[in-house]
């Protein structure tokens, strides 16, 4: 009579144990999915956080381009106009007073598009040469950190500035500069570039 259990009707169960049993298993199901979706959403945020981090780098990398691309062509603007053979800032005016040193900033500029406009000021402040326009517009430029670092040669490199707002057009930028020397060594004057 052993086997005469297996085949006897099934017994009845309690309400309460088949309630049981359906929560144990509405919690089972619940757990596994809160699981699943964690492991989900962990794997997305790895993924991100590879995204995010090989974009900077290549961000990082470009600035770093933009920037040493920038500083050699400010020296090369730097050199044009020392070749002058300027011996005061009074021979600085009078050589940006001509269109031709516009020009040649220009045409040093020309081709290098994270630089938005270049410009000379003067050891007092003053706009001398500005390349979007001849005759530049009336500015005072000699409150700005990138001047007086160069004027005061507090590098004796470029000079990159906090951003700031750019005087002419409202636009938040930031600035190269690098100071203009006479023969004698002594500051003259301050070349610059609006970078975008």
């Amino acid at each position: 009579m052993r086997w005469a259990g297996i085949f006897a009707a099934p017994r009845k169960t309690s309400a309460a144990r088949e309630i049981r049993s359906c929560i144990y298993r509405i919690l089972l199901t619940a757990a596994g999915f809160a699981f699943i979706s964690y492991q989900s959403y962990q794997t997305a945020v790895g993924s991100w956080l590879q995204i995010v981090d090989a974009t900077a780098t290549a961000v990082g990398a470009y600035t770093e381009q933009s920037l040493t691309s920038s500083a050699l062509v400010l020296k090369r603007v730097v050199s044009a106009i020392e070749e002058e053979d300027i011996e005061s800032s009074e021979d600085l005016r009078h050589l940006a007073d001509r269109p031709r040193l516009t020009e040649v900033m220009r045409q040093i500029v020309k081709d290098e598009r994270q630089i938005d406009v270049a410009s000379l000021i003067s050891v007092d402040g003053t706009l001398l040469a500005y390349t979007r326009s001849f005759p530049p517009p009336s500015q005072f430029l000699g409150d700005r950190d990138y001047f007086l670092a160069a004027v005061e040669r507090r590098s004796s490199n470029t000079f990159l500035s906090e951003p700031v707002q750019n005087k002419t057009n409202g636009n938040w930028t930031f600035y190269l500069s690098h100071s203009v020397s006479a023969k004698n060594g002594n500051v003259v004057g301050v070349a610059i570039f609006c970078a975008d």
